[in-house]
């Protein structure tokens, strides 16, 4: 680099000073950006207990399922297995039917709830990651 005048480190000055009210003007965005997202904190907060209670619901059903299933299989074990399973006149093969919906009514619903947890969390990750970066 050659010998600078001071016409040029002058030039130099007012580039500089241009750039610094331009960070400037930048900081105090990304200030009001913080400001926001510190602001839906509760939001947040709040999101997250929905959806904590939304796993606790899904667990609650799961467990419903599991019990009414329980009870098929007994009545399976003590029940009158004489008749065709297929007969439409069997109680028992009734109940296995509307259970058999139910189950698949609870798997697409827990495929669901699975997408959308695996999404925010992938998504959470990231926001944390990009938090932990050196500015």
């Amino acid at each position: 680099m050659g010998h600078a005048t001071n016409a040029d480190m002058r030039a130099d000055h007012r580039l500089w000073t241009a750039e610094h009210d331009t960070w400037r003007e930048d900081v105090a965005a990304w200030r009001a950006d913080v400001r926001k997202v510190m602001s839906s904190l509760e939001d947040v907060r709040c999101m997250l207990q929905e959806h904590e209670s939304a796993l606790n619901t899904r667990t609650q059903t799961i467990d419903s399922h599991e019990q009414s299933e329980r009870e098929h299989e007994m009545a399976l074990e003590t029940g009158d297995l004489l008749t065709v399973p297929s007969s439409s006149q069997d109680p028992l093969a009734g109940k296995h039917h509307e259970e058999t919906k139910a189950h698949l009514v609870q798997r697409d619903a827990h495929e669901r709830m699975k997408r959308h947890h695996n999404t925010f969390i992938a998504q959470w990750r990231a926001f944390l990651g990009a938090l932990r970066e050196a500015m």
